[in-house]
């Protein structure tokens, strides 16, 4: 185990020099932050674990110093508590069997004399946790010195047993600490009140205007906030007061923006003193997402939600780099996965380009071309096949028509032949002599 705990080390420390920016410190009750003397120490996160190996080592050490076995009160308290009604229960149950009932522990303190009862471990924990917290707050966030060494024994004497401590900082390199102002968030920083973490000023409010690009939110972390009791900060989104924060801060607390745009403020109350003896406040802001890009040239943007980009160039342009029409880009931290880029002429391509992007950009071509031509050939199609159906239905009618007017004049001449022979009939043509022979 503890080989293991050095190779971490080990790793943490390559990391750390590779990137002096993030650091992460552990051990049982001591750790040491260390940041470039012209860097500022951000404690970004604190853990403190009762009841790990540490206690195990304190008292291997205690046991070699001859100091004898170190046993915490509050879990020898407990094991006594739990064992002593645990036999009771026994007890009782065996005696209770003929009834058919098995009481409850608490059914067992009218029975006996209870021990004292501890406090809930979880309390004990979370208060811990916060009294530690606050304590490497108070001796190392804002350290401008280099190495800030941190021990348990010595800054909270009143801690019976020791634990596993680990501390989770930041080197920041710039840190914006004017009372107020405008601040374009770019890919994030920390901001602080002037004089933290030695002092803020008294009397005075400070307003702060965070903004982001078109399309980005922005996130506000409360790191660390030291007033009087009566000062507070408040973090504002849009209208609506999100947090507020007075006196001394109890737990992170973190902010996240609806639009590209975030408040700040203190409200101080009056005060005759120009320097109040608190650290003040400390914050980190960063963006999340992209912001939307800017336009190109002969082309533009298709589709654009924060985390994806989609641009389209005009007809007859393409992407140099891929010799396609549309191009997707990809948001990755808040920088986009790759550089803007224009639309180019194909007829540019094919004159000035080289070899290989002429023939590609031919191939390419004649595929994305392709499509036009079939659709063109079928509208040929089409309006031949109309044109022939029109004919035929022109020829058909004048057929029509022919046999019509033919049928109408045979009618009239069969009409004229029966009214020539009633007349004949009518006006006693004589009938015609037989010859005899």
């Amino acid at each position: 185990m503890k080989e293991l705990l050095v190779l971490v080390c080990l790793l943490i420390s390559t990391h750390a020099k590779q990137n002096d920016l993030t650091g992460l410190s552990f051990g049982c009750g001591n750790v040491t932050l260390s940041c470039s003397p012209d860097m500022l120490l951000v404690v970004e996160r604190v853990s403190y674990i009762h009841g790990t190996e540490c206690e195990e080592e304190e008292k291997e050490k205690k046991e070699e110093k001859g100091e004898g076995k170190d046993v915490n009160q509050l879990d020898l308290t407990y094991k006594n508590y739990i064992d002593a009604a645990q036999s009771v229960h026994r007890e009782y149950r065996d005696t209770s069997k003929q009834y058919n009932h098995v009481p409850t522990l608490e059914e067992l303190h009218g029975l006996h004399e209870p021990v004292h009862e501890p406090p809930l471990i979880s309390e004990l924990v979370s208060e811990d946790s916060v009294d530690v917290w606050d304590a490497v707050l108070s001796k190392c966030s804002g350290y401008e010195k280099g190495n800030c060494p941190f021990n348990i024994g010595t800054q909270l004497p009143h801690f019976s047993s020791r634990g596993r401590l680990e501390v989770q900082y930041t080197c920041a390199e710039d840190v914006y600490s004017y009372c107020g102002g405008q601040i374009q968030s770019g890919s994030g920083g920390y901001l602080s009140s002037p004089g933290y973490p030695k002092y803020y000023l008294g009397g005075r409010s400070c307003l702060w205007n965070i903004t982001g690009g078109e399309g980005q939110r922005i996130e506000v972390t409360l790191l660390d906030t030291s007033l009087r009791t009566e000062d507070c900060i408040e973090i504002q989104v849009g209208r609506r007061t999100e947090a507020r924060e007075c006196g001394r801060l109890a737990e992170i607390k973190r902010v996240i923006s609806t639009g590209n745009f975030i408040q700040i403020r203190t409200i101080i109350s009056e005060s005759s003193q120009q320097i109040l003896s608190r650290r003040g406040i400390l914050l980190r802001y960063k963006t999340i997402g992209c912001s939307a890009p800017a336009p190109i040239a002969d082309g533009r943007i298709s589709m654009f939600n924060g985390s994806f980009a989609e641009f389209t160039c005009d007809q007859g342009h393409v992407f140099k780099s891929s010799l396609a029409t549309v191009k997707t880009v990809q948001c990755r931290g808040n920088v986009w996965s790759e550089s803007l880029e224009h639309c180019i002429s194909i007829d540019f391509l094919l004159q000035y380009g080289g070899e290989d992007v002429k023939n590609a950009l031919t191939f390419t071509h004649s595929h994305l071309t392709q499509p036009d031509i079939e659709r063109s050939g079928e509208w040929k199609v089409e309006v031949v096949g109309t044109t022939l159906v029109g004919v035929l239905l022109l020829v058909s009618l004048s057929i029509g028509v022919l046999l019509y007017c033919k049928y109408s004049e045979s009618g009239s001449y069969h009409l004229q032949d029966d009214q020539l022979s009633l007349k004949e009939v009518e006006s006693g043509f004589p009938e015609p002599k037989h010859e005899r022979y």
